[in-house]
């Protein structure tokens, strides 16, 4: 439910901002986005991109995240650009 999930998140980014080290999978950008400082993209067993939100964006040419990881699969896929 969205209260406990709210409740995770804080607890995460506390962490976080206490300066631990945190490895957080998923495929939902907006909680990438929410909760890390550096993000790895890994297709295939691969690392494909890697970098802040901001970075992996620009790489990919894209306004919002979720976009620029399609793209960056996409790619990795051999699908079209």
């Amino acid at each position: 439910d969205p209260q406990s999930r709210n409740a995770i998140f804080d607890g995460l980014e506390w962490l976080r901002d206490e300066g631990r080290g945190l490895l957080y999978t998923s495929h939902y950008m907006e909680e990438v986005e929410r909760l890390c400082d550096r993000i790895v993209v890994i297709a295939k067993g691969r690392v494909v991109a890697q970098g802040t939100a901001d970075e992996l964006r620009a790489q990919a040419g894209e306004a919002n995240l979720e976009d620029a990881f399609v793209k960056v699969i996409g790619s990795e896929e051999g699908l079209s650009l």
